[in-house]
């Protein structure tokens, strides 16, 4: 008898912190996954923006995009030639990142905590979506 209830409590033991592991719904998953965003970074309606200054180069604008629910968050943005978008995945599943028709990107497949990084550098106007799952869609506009 004393075996079952110490079987028991080790499963109910083990069965929370696997939901807590798995349903977890942080809201801040940067820090969870040690994505720490560098100091200068300015948030404008959700995009994150960082800009990097390095003597050597001239500054660089990142814009960040949050792969969460199988979405693109945001799903369209507008940058201008020259800055660096991150795709990071914040998903329990794998997803990539795949220009539509033109060959200009092509990830890999993203695990979670992970990030797929494209440096534009023509105005253009590009559509985007997810390999595994291609309903989910975002938008690209590229600007002078």
């Amino acid at each position: 008898m004393k075996n079952i209830l110490v079987t028991l409590l080790v499963l109910v033991i083990v069965g929370t912190g696997t939901y807590y592991l798995v349903f977890n719904n942080n809201t801040d998953d940067s820090s969870e996954y040690g994505l720490e965003l560098p100091q200068n970074t300015q948030s404008t309606t959700g995009i994150e923006v960082i800009t990097t200054n390095n003597p050597e180069t001239p500054a660089v604008e990142e814009v960040v995009i949050n792969i969460k629910n199988f979405s693109f968050n945001p799903p369209t943005i507008t940058v201008k030639k020259g800055t660096k978008v991150t795709w990071i995945n914040s998903d329990g599943v794998r997803h990539s990142v795949v220009s539509s028709g033109n060959n200009l990107f092509n990830s890999p497949l993203i695990s979670q905590g992970q990030s797929f990084s494209f440096v534009f550098t023509d105005a253009l106007s590009v559509d985007y979506y997810c390999g595994p799952h291609p309903t989910m869609k975002g938008k690209i506009i590229v600007i002078d």
